[in-house]
């Protein structure tokens, strides 16, 4: 499977992020897709302003970390919901990457998040 491209809606500083749903499927073209399976996978996301900075915020499948594998042989899991999105207003960059029980890595997900600022305060 190719890099895939998500961007998240877009969002306003300290409000929720509603739940993420992803499906990893591979193969050699659209009719013939299988899932991937996750099975002992660790899923970890990162957010940062720009791809020299630090990472501001992180997700991961570890002690209910933010992200549930939901059915590991169907390759299907979710960013759990975020009730206060700790980053600041701007255009963040994310990605998803996996590290399977093999210790193979592999980045399946990128995108962005836009963060607008808040009125309301």
């Amino acid at each position: 499977m190719e890099q895939g491209i998500y961007n998240l809606p877009d969002t306003v500083a300290s409000d929720s992020l509603p739940q993420v749903s992803f499906t990893l499927q591979s193969g050699p073209d659209e009719d013939n897709l299988t899932p991937i399976n996750l099975t002992g996978a660790v899923i970890r996301c990162q957010f940062r302003l720009n791809y020299d900075t630090p990472a501001s915020f992180t997700l991961t499948t570890v002690n209910s970390g933010g992200i549930t594998i939901t059915n590991a042989s169907q390759g299907q899991f979710h960013i759990d919901e975020i009730f206060s999105l700790p980053l600041t207003a701007g255009i963040w960059l994310y990605d998803i990457e996996i590290e399977f029980a093999n210790e193979t890595v592999k980045t399946y997900v990128k995108g962005q998040i836009t963060v607008l600022p808040e009125v309301t305060r």
